[in-house]
């Protein structure tokens, strides 16, 4: 995997497959940037903004619904089967984060927590590349795509692992 920094570039490149298997991002070498380009940049403001926002106030209702988590309803999974869930425990755990209080959350869902630190770091990484109109370049071939799926698929077996183990069933 290969990874570089293109200055002035197109934000929202073409995706396509080279001779040997790589996925690639293509970017606009050489050329300037168009009408079509700026309102790419501007889309990528809009989403990474956009992202943030929704962080936002899904952490300022997690603050303010406490009183109202004993209203909602049960996770249908654990009713039906007894057994905690992939993402058991991950309501109370955008609680107890939008109240401070990390080591509680990683103890209910340890994913939601690298999910609730990586969606804003999403979202910087767009703004930042927006302004300054630059991207990531990434190049995947195959083997790192097949790499990424067993990771998520490890990373959701290790979190369902971790709740079976707490709520004693392992």
């Amino acid at each position: 995997m290969t990874w570089s920094v293109h200055p002035n570039k197109s934000l929202l490149p073409n995706i396509g497959k080279s001779q040997n298997g790589e996925v690639f991002l293509s970017h606009l070498a050489g050329r300037p940037a168009t009408i079509h380009d700026r309102a790419t940049i501007r889309w990528r403001l809009v989403f990474g903004l956009a992202l943030m926002a929704i962080a936002a106030v899904t952490v300022c209702i997690a603050r303010s619904a406490t009183p109202l988590l004993s209203l909602l309803p049960s996770c249908l999974w654990f009713s039906i089967t007894g057994v905690p869930c992939p993402t058991c425990g991950a309501t109370r755990g955008l609680m107890a984060l939008s109240q401070g209080h990390f080591r509680e959350a990683l103890l209910l869902n340890p994913l939601l927590v690298l999910v609730f630190f990586a969606v804003p770091l999403s979202a910087l990484v767009n703004i930042g590349a927006a302004v300054q109109k630059r991207i990531l370049i990434v190049r995947w071939n195959d083997h790192h795509l097949a790499a990424l799926r067993w990771s998520i698929i490890a990373l959701l077996a290790a979190n369902w692992f971790y709740l079976l183990v707490r709520e004693k069933f392992i």
